[in-house]
């Protein structure tokens, strides 16, 4: 229940069947007097839908706010699911947002120097990064080799929304053991879209026609001076680094 509009919304996506034909229907609701904000109506209940819907909430960011879709981080292979960029006053800003399907995670122990957690996902139980670490490692990878991030100062900012996700405040999500990742990557629910947006006009102001995500894509490979500094404490015995999936299996 909301006590307001536009206090708390909802979503969720629905199958139902028309002419024996399979539709998925994924609106976000206003609980408050059950308006409609968004909707879309797809025939396969990929994460594009999503997108969209996210997309058409989000209708009091800047129209011409860049987006980019699944963007691949080169040379990693790495995707990341929903990037924005824009401006605060003259600071040059992008939000990384990590989108999960999860509706339940238990938390598992430390494995190669991380904590994991387990949650239903590829078709069976599996351990799994935790969403905030993951968003967190791609911002850093973007930060750390991208020429055009180190050159132009670009801000980049993660953060993860598990939109079927309903959390307690005693979450296993956000126990002491990812408050690390959580507080590098803030985490949101089924019940945030609202703080999610709120999270996302905090660093976007003013659209960029995507300049800054086109700036990124063209931006050469360079390690960084924060990065090669990072190297040579490594060389010293510290800790330094957050490995994404394919560094750790090597």
């Amino acid at each position: 229940e909301a006590e307001k509009p536009n206090e708390k919304w909802v979503t969720d996506v629905t199958e139902f069947k028309v002419h024996n034909e399979k539709l998925y229907l994924s609106p976000i609701v206003d609980l408050f007097n059950g308006e409609v904000i968004s909707f879309n109506l797809s025939r396969h209940p990929v994460f594009a839908q999503i997108a969209d819907m996210l997309e058409k909430a989000f209708n009091k960011i800047p129209d011409n706010t860049g987006i980019a879709i699944e963007y691949n981080i080169p040379p990693t292979g790495c995707r990341i699911d929903f990037m924005m960029s824009g401006y605060k006053k003259n600071e040059s800003n992008v939000v990384i947002v990590e989108l999960k399907q999860w509706d339940r995670a238990t938390e598992v122990g430390q494995m190669d120097g991380i904590y994991k957690v387990n949650t239903y996902t590829g078709g069976g139980l599996r351990d799994v990064n935790h969403p905030s670490y993951q968003a967190m490692t791609y911002a850093n990878l973007i930060k750390d080799y991208n020429e055009s991030v180190q050159i132009q100062d670009i801000n980049v900012v993660p953060c993860a929304y598990l939109h079927n996700y309903y959390f307690d405040s005693d979450d296993t999500l956000l126990s002491d053991n990812y408050k690390e990742y959580t507080s590098a990557a803030p985490l949101f629910g089924h019940n945030d879209v609202l703080k999610l947006r709120e999270f996302i006009k905090k660093y976007i102001e003013n659209g960029d026609d995507g300049k800054i995500l086109f700036d990124i894509d063209n931006g050469r490979i360079r390690p960084s001076k924060m990065l090669q500094d990072s190297l040579a404490q490594m060389l010293k015995g510290n800790k330094e680094f957050y490995m994404i999936d394919n560094q750790k299996i090597v």
